[in-house]
């Protein structure tokens, strides 16, 4: 569950602008999570960590799923940079 300090309108945009970044169906922010506290070793070991520039919010850490990172082609794997 994510933290209430953080504003949903500002999750939802991100979130947005994670969805037109690239041809990954399944990403997400980090901001708002404890990935320790919120989600299992089991899960977690299918995401990858990422740093992203996202238009309107700068750089942010997002977790994607290995497999689809894996199949990207070079170019949108550019877009995600090691943290």
């Amino acid at each position: 569950m994510p933290h209430c300090e953080l504003k949903w309108e500002i999750l939802v945009n991100i979130a947005s602008r994670l969805q037109k970044l690239s041809d990954l169906t399944f990403c997400f922010s980090q901001r708002g999570f404890d990935i320790e506290q919120d989600m299992a070793e089991v899960n977690r070991r299918n995401f990858v960590e990422k740093l992203v520039t996202l238009r309107g919010i700068g750089e942010d850490l997002v977790w994607v799923l290995k497999k689809e990172f894996k199949s990207l082609d070079d170019k949108e794997k550019e877009l995600f940079r090691k943290p």
